[in-house]
């Protein structure tokens, strides 16, 4: 083990015992370093420790640990709940202890207050506490009472304050229905209807009938992640591009695509409401997730919302690569791994078109508000187009690729023309990443 200082000094040196724990002594003759850089070495294992840099941020933490008053004791404070309405009682329980951990004196005077959102005091009691340290008390809030946020505290028979607590004070009203929500089919194909089944009954009453609902109907992407492959990418690129960060490239997300649509309508006798949402007729977007977010109205206009899911299935076979190492050496044959799997994770055999791709970074000047500035565009080239089958071996093909002298990334698509650039059908992750000198033009 090795100590550094702010100043690129070592302060101190050591070596961990059997538990693995090794002690660095500030003492005055490295008083006046700072630490800032720990390492350890074992043979050819390094590692480091950047103080500086590994900082927690602890203002939004509650770190001042217990503290010590002028009476000794330690009071926890709890109740039933933490938000009441005006007309409630609250009810509280209290235990005071040493900072022993021990009980104090049997009949121990203590004072509980109540004080309203102003911070002036609405309510105190005065209590005795038990052989075991507790005391119970309650505060009976009228009807007219003000709302907004009040605080407990225990103090002890001469005022010194043990602990406090913040309750809540507003005017709410449960909920008066109970609503059911249920997607029906739980997986559909493009072109599809989904049904939102909603039931909405008083609570402890009769149905709820004639009431007003609303179904808001969304898509997104959804992640395919198979538990058997978990080395594999199955994500689908977009096929639009947007300035991220820096130099990147990044794609837009699918789910931009997709519009929202809305189902209005309004329940039977029975309380029971339909809402129909037909699914778009993409394809080859993966696995696409839906939601059928669900609002009914009582009687006086209150909504209550329930959410119900369904999964779109966009393409019978999902196509994944094998993830390789960020870096790997340059005009080496590099070796790819596709698998073809069902949309519930089983190996199946499909035709695949392998394209190479490789990208090209180009540093450009050009000129903007009278000052040149340096701009880097990507331009991409194929390498090779291959039409392969996967899935000779339990849904896996193996890809050996030429060696290249440039950094490129493996597409893998269903065969035939390509796709119009709107929608996407193509798996884009890095292969090969090599360092170069890039032009100026």
């Amino acid at each position: 083990m090795r100590f550094v200082s702010s100043n690129n000094q070592v302060i101190s040196t050591g070596t961990t015992n059997r538990d693995g724990v090794a002690v660095f002594d500030s003492t005055a003759a490295t008083s006046r370093f700072r630490l800032s850089l720990i390492t350890a070495q074992k043979d050819a294992d390094f590692t480091f420790l950047n103080l500086p840099q590994s900082r927690v941020e602890t203002s939004r933490f509650d770190v001042g640990g217990l503290q010590s008053n002028a009476a000794r004791y330690q009071a926890f404070l709890y109740g039933d709940r933490d938000l009441y309405r005006p007309g409630d009682t609250v009810r509280t329980n209290t235990i005071v202890r040493t900072e022993a951990w021990q009980a104090p004196p049997a009949n121990l005077p203590v004072k509980l207050r109540l004080l309203l959102p102003t911070g002036k005091e609405y309510a105190s009691l005065r209590q005795k506490l038990s052989a075991d340290g507790a005391f119970e008390s309650r505060f009976i809030l009228p009807s007219a009472i003000m709302t907004g946020l009040y605080t407990l505290e225990v103090l002890t028979g001469n005022d010194v304050l043990l602990t406090s607590r913040q309750i809540s004070v507003e005017e709410f009203i449960p909920d008066r229905l109970k609503v059911t929500v249920q997607a029906a089919p739980a997986v559909a194909k493009p072109g599809q209807s989904v049904e939102a089944q909603i039931t909405a009954l008083n609570l402890f009453g009769p149905p709820a009938a004639d009431r007003k609902f609303e179904v808001e109907f969304s898509l997104k992407e959804k992640a395919f992640k198979p538990k058997n492959f978990p080395n594999y990418t199955f994500q689908i690129s977009s096929g639009e591009r947007k300035r991220g960060n820096g130099y990147d490239q990044e794609a837009t997300p699918i789910s931009d695509r997709f519009e929202k649509t809305t189902r209005e309508g309004t329940t039977d006798a029975a309380g029971r409401g339909t809402a129909t949402y037909e699914v778009p007729d993409y394809s080859d977007l993966g696995t696409l997730e839906g939601a059928a977010f669900t609002t009914v109205f009582d009687e006086s206009g209150r909504p209550v919302n329930r959410l119900a899911t369904f999964e779109v299935q966009t393409q019978p076979v999902l196509f994944g690569i094998k993830n390789l190492p960020e870096l790997v050496s340059t005009r080496q044959a590099v070796s790819t791994q596709l698998v073809a799997l069902t949309p519930q994770g089983q190996p199946t055999t499909a035709q695949a078109q392998v394209r190479v791709v490789r990208l090209l970074w180009e540093t450009v000047i050009e000129r903007q508000g009278g000052r040149y500035i340096y701009n880097s565009q990507k331009r991409e080239e194929v390498i090779t187009t291959q039409t392969r089958t996967v899935g000779a071996n339990r849904g896996r093909k193996r890809r050996s690729a030429s060696p290249l002298p440039t950094p490129a990334s493996t597409r893998c698509a269903w065969p035939g023309p390509a796709p119009p650039p709107t929608w996407p059908a193509a798996f884009t992750p890095t292969v090969l990443v090599t360092p170069r000198a890039i032009p100026l033009r």
